[in-house]
């Protein structure tokens, strides 16, 4: 069942607005005129999704007849002290003493930053998906085979850039879940 969630964001280099509206917005979905565009979301603007395994997390999109999956990207980040990023613990940042500056930065265990300290998706986490990949908005009360109930939220995309009264006609749509049957892509799950 789809979470009483809608998430309203900005498809820019960045997502530049999110908040949320009623599940049951009635928007209809036409072309963004910025395809090229990532659509990239934190674990903060997706709670319904936070805590749980990454490799878990897919996405689809309403082709207008059936559901069709859409590739995601998760990025792990993590706050990370400066003196790790430059693997050099004594030096010294802004004038400060090393273990005070600190970053939030992407993660991983081929760079000196290391790995995530949280394996699951969390708050700063990053999901990003290409604009052009969204799709319409779906009939209540569908759901893509194979992907666990009640944890559906619908990502509405919006350019920002448009002028107002075409922002509510130029909309489109996704929806992140967690899977349950269906197989994730890149997933050793």
């Amino acid at each position: 069942m789809l979470s009483k969630r809608t998430l309203v964001v900005g498809a820019a280099l960045f997502v530049s607005a999110a908040m949320l509206i009623p599940a049951g917005s009635s928007a209809s979905a036409a072309p963004l005129a910025r395809p090229a565009d990532p659509v990239a979301l934190t674990g903060a603007d997706l709670p319904g999704l936070v805590n749980g395994p990454k490799g878990n997390i897919v996405g689809f999109r309403w082709t207008g007849s059936a559901w069709a999956q859409l590739p995601i990207q998760i990025d792990e980040r993590a706050v990370v002290n400066f003196g790790k990023i430059y693997n050099n613990p004594a030096a010294v940042f802004y004038g400060s003493q090393p273990a005070l500056v600190n970053a939030l930065v992407y993660t991983s265990g081929n760079l000196w930053t290391g790995n995530d300290p949280n394996r699951k998706f969390d708050d700063n986490d990053e999901l990003a998906f290409m604009a052009r990949d969204a799709g319409v908005l779906a009939p209540s009360g569908t759901q893509p085979t194979g992907t666990m109930l009640g944890t559906g939220v619908r990502v509405k995309i919006n350019d920002p850039l448009d002028a107002p009264a075409r922002r509510d006609t130029c909309t489109c749509t996704a929806r992140l879940h967690t899977a349950g049957s269906c197989r994730v892509p890149g997933s050793s799950t």
